[in-house]
């Protein structure tokens, strides 16, 4: 099972949307969970077919125009047994089976309190919706709280008393932190030295009936897209074999070969007159001639893509400096400008 999750910071923006379509086309994970979506209900329907997974389960956000702020929602795709219990502005709750054993598994995705003095609100919450210990349990997502001094960088220093409360709601709900793979930090001021401040918001934490479920689990950190967050990745499986290798991706027609749809329409119709293929054969087919053509035509753009968010990781891990910060805004705005 792959679970990725992030606080996309507003899908009115085409850049956000786009680089949720890139997460999805890339990682290919079974769950997706988005916060500070800023889309009411409608909006959110009216996007789902856009954003790459058929099923949606959205909270609308809270406020008008400009003042609009959260909004959350669950994407899972069509092969995933997920069943909603319930969710608010804070967190879905829900449902699935393991594809093995059909053992009912419980996914919590919570998007914390983020004012100073409601932070204990998250850890209430998780607490209330503890569910058996003898069920696999995982919380994910973007909790706006730390659980080590060491999960910020600049700052104020994080308040001791607080992280023993923390530890102790960890307790009571039998919970433990799975850890990451990558840069230490998932969330950043975007501000140079001696003004920056990071800090590790977003992680999973699991249980002990999670953990036997699913032997080996890997929370990756990865690149921040048009957001102050980093996405994160959550990947079981039995195997390491099976938690690093990513799943075969299905063939899309992508946007940008409607830039010369005259010439697209001729290369559908070519592969299409074969008379001597059935239907499954025509659209594979099909499916290869535009990958050719569109490498041709519009060059390597997933390359390009690709090299830039390496160039862009390799930048917000870096030392943040003032001319750091200003590359990883040129960065940002020249991969923005190739995703649309």
């Amino acid at each position: 099972m792959r679970i990725l999750a992030w606080n996309c910071r507003g899908l009115g923006n085409p850049g956000a949307v786009q680089a949720v379509k890139l997460l999805i086309s890339s990682e290919v994970p079974d769950v997706v969970f988005l916060s500070e979506t800023r889309k009411s209900v409608t909006k959110m329907f009216s996007m789902r077919r856009s954003l790459g997974l058929p099923n949606l389960f959205p909270i609308g956000c809270a406020g008008n125009g400009r003042s609009r702020s959260g909004g959350v929602c669950l994407l899972w795709n069509d092969d995933t047994n997920v069943k909603i219990t319930h969710g608010s502005l804070n967190h879905i709750l829900c449902m699935a089976k393991h594809f093995q054993s059909r053992s009912q598994m419980h996914i919590l995705a919570i998007y914390g309190f983020s004012e100073a003095q409601h932070k204990l609100r998250t850890w209430e919450l998780i607490q209330r919706l503890k569910p058996p210990d003898t069920t696999p349990w995982v919380c994910v997502w973007d909790f706006n709280d730390v659980l080590s001094p060491s999960d910020k960088l600049g700052g104020d220093p994080v308040n001791v008393a607080h992280l023993q409360l923390i530890d102790q709601a960890l307790q009571d709900c039998g919970l433990q932190d799975v850890g990451y793979s990558g840069y230490q930090f998932t969330w950043s001021n975007k501000r140079s030295i001696p003004n920056l401040i990071e800090e590790r918001l977003d992680y999973a934490l699991m249980n002990d009936s999670w953990k036997a479920l699913w032997p080996v689990m890997e929370v990756f950190h990865l690149t921040r897209l048009s957001s102050d967050h980093n996405p994160i990745l959550v990947s079981c499986g039995s195997t390491k074999r099976e938690v690093f290798r990513k799943q075969k991706r299905l063939f899309r027609f992508e946007e940008v070969r409607l830039h010369d749809s005259e010439e697209c329409a001729e290369i559908v119709a070519e592969v299409w007159s074969n008379g001597f293929q059935d239907v499954n054969s025509k659209i594979t087919n099909v499916g290869k001639s535009l990958q050719l053509w569109g490498r041709l035509k519009f060059g390597a753009i997933p390359k390009k893509v690709s090299d830039l968010k390496v160039k862009l990781q390799n930048l917000q891990r870096s030392t943040q400096t003032d001319e750091v910060v200003a590359a990883i805004r040129s960065t940002e705005a020249e991969l923005e400008s190739l995703l649309k």
